[in-house]
């Protein structure tokens, strides 16, 4: 299956940080815990030069079946301030299954 760092790149989203991005996602993913988009810097992630490019992202991981939206969303403050829900999302099963199957001995 391919993976979302192997799609096309989104128009105006650079290289470095989409490479960053997709794999910081597929760590929060391979961690099984629900994750929003607020906490991905923890996973490396750097901040993006426009806020929608975590929209495309999310959508590319959820294309490719790396993760899915947990049907929850978490209130996040932005950095100019304001409050705003976020979607939270995990990682899927067959995912997970899949990196544990290629880390085995």
């Amino acid at each position: 299956m391919p993976r979302p760092s192997d799609s096309a790149l989104p128009s105006g989203v650079s290289a470095w940080w989409w490479s960053c991005a997709v794999r910081g996602v597929e760590q929060a993913a391979h961690s099984g815990i629900p994750f929003d988009v607020s906490i991905l810097a923890d996973f490396g992630v750097p901040p993006a030069d426009h806020p929608s490019h975590f929209g495309v992202l999310m959508a590319a991981c959820m294309a490719h079946g790396v993760i899915e939206a947990t049907g929850k969303a978490v209130l996040v403050v932005r950095a100019d301030g304001r409050v705003l829900p976020a979607r939270q999302w995990k990682g899927t099963t067959t995912f997970r299954r899949r990196l544990r199957t290629r880390e085995a001995p």
